[in-house]
């Protein structure tokens, strides 16, 4: 086997492992930096009619709010970070599959 060969396979194994691992160590950091966030405390809240005339409850002071939103943002983040990594291992037929079901419920959708 020839030894730059090899140093290429090793490097990209090396690049793959490094990518992985940060890939999952953001998603789970930020996923439980979310859950603390939630965890820490109580919220005081108060109940509201929107705009719209449908109920919805908002978070009162700016310390609950800040921990709110830092919460939300953290949550939104290791969503994302777990979303697109299960992208990057869908196969192009596996993205052709779920386009093609998604055009098919639309379709059912429509019709009735």
């Amino acid at each position: 086997m020839n030894l730059s060969d090899l140093a290429k396979k090793a490097e990209a194994a090396k690049n793959k492992t490094t990518s992985h691992v940060k890939n999952h160590l953001i998603a789970y950091a930020c996923g439980a930096a979310s859950v603390a966030c939630f965890g820490a405390g109580k919220f005081e809240t108060k109940q509201f009619i929107g705009d719209d005339g449908h109920p919805g409850i908002e978070v009162v002071g700016a310390a609950d709010k800040m921990r709110a939103t830092a919460g939300i943002a953290l949550g939104s983040v290791a969503a994302c970070s777990a979303f697109m990594n299960v992208l990057r291992r869908m196969t192009e037929q596996d993205k052709k599959d779920a386009a093609m079901k998604k055009i098919l419920e639309q379709k059912l959708q429509n019709n009735r």
